[in-house]
This record gives C-alpha cells, sequence and structure tokens, in this order.
C-alpha cells in the first residue's frame, strides 16, 4: 500500500539530540496524520495501521544489525521515515522506504547471522553499521518513495 502521507510543514527545527524531535514530526512536519507510538520497532502509526520508524539525519545515519535481525517478519514489514534536513533551512527531503526492503539492501544474511550470535553472547553490545540516507535515495531511488524535496 503506498503512504498517503504528505508534508504539512517542512520547516521546523530539528537542532540538537532531544527526546522530542520524533514528536515535532508528528505534531508539525505531518500534522494529525500520524499518532505516536512508543515502541522498540516502531515510533508512529498512521490511520490506516501502518507503524513507521522515523530517522532523522543530518549527515550518517548508524543503523543497528541486531536490531533488525531480531524482528521478525511481520514486524519487519513497517515503513522507516527518513527526515534529511539542513541547519537554517529545515527539512529538505522526506523519503519513505519499506523496512524489509532497507535492511535486505544495507545488511547481508551473513551479517545478520553474525548480529544474532553477538546479542546472544553479550546482550549490550551494540553494533553500528553507518549509512547516508541522501546518497542512497540518489544512488537507489527505486527503495524510496520521496514524499517532499526542497
Amino acid at each position: 500500500m503506498e503512504t498517503q502521507l504528505r508534508v504539512v510543514n517542512p520547516d521546523i527545527g530539528l537542532d540538537g539530540r532531544w527526546g522530542g524531535q520524533d514528536n515535532l514530526i508528528i505534531n508539525e512536519l505531518f500534522k494529525g496524520q500520524l499518532k505516536r507510538s512508543h515502541h522498540r520497532t516502531h515510533d508512529a502509526i498512521d490511520n490506516d495501521g501502518i507503524l513507521y520508524e522515523i530517522k532523522k539525519q543530518q549527515g550518517l545515519q548508524w543503523f543497528d544489525p541486531r536490531k533488525y535481525a531480531a524482528m521478525g517478519k511481520s514486524t519487519r514489514m513497517t515503513k522507516i521515515i527518513f527526515v534529511i534536513w539542513e541547519k537554517k533551512v529545515g527539512v529538505v527531503i522526506v523519503a519513505i522506504c519499506p523496512t524489509d526492503s532497507f535492511i535486505q539492501e544495507i545488511f547481508p544474511n551473513d551479517l545478520f547471522d553474525l548480529a544474532l550470535q553477538i546479542s546472544k553472547i553479550s546482550p549490550r553490545t551494540q553494533l553500528k553499521h553507518p549509512v547516508n540516507i541522501k546518497r542512497m535515495i540518489a544512488e537507489k531511488p527505486e527503495l524510496f518513495n520521496v514524499i517532499y524535496r526542497r
């Protein structure tokens, strides 16, 4: 199902590292189209019941393969909203990608197996994989539904 989300207010300020950014994105960027959902695998839900994880990026975005390897197939049917922003400009790109398609693109299967092994041996150890989403959208546009571009 194609998303019906649309950007309402791209001039929000996302500077800094504070927990209210997801609320700002839900309440201002998408104004009433999403409801906040505090869950390990998603941050918001739309009126059709589609679950979304929200990722904000200025440069690199870091992904932990352990998190995605531990998700069941149905949980991976969520979508990721990538909000790319620049200081003094605001939001420059908003793109949506199915979680399963995204993780298949960035993580090889053997990395998933290794991530699951590490999580059993050392549950507190994090693995981080860097991705420049803006570059990835340009190089792999077929993976993303770009719903806003400044």
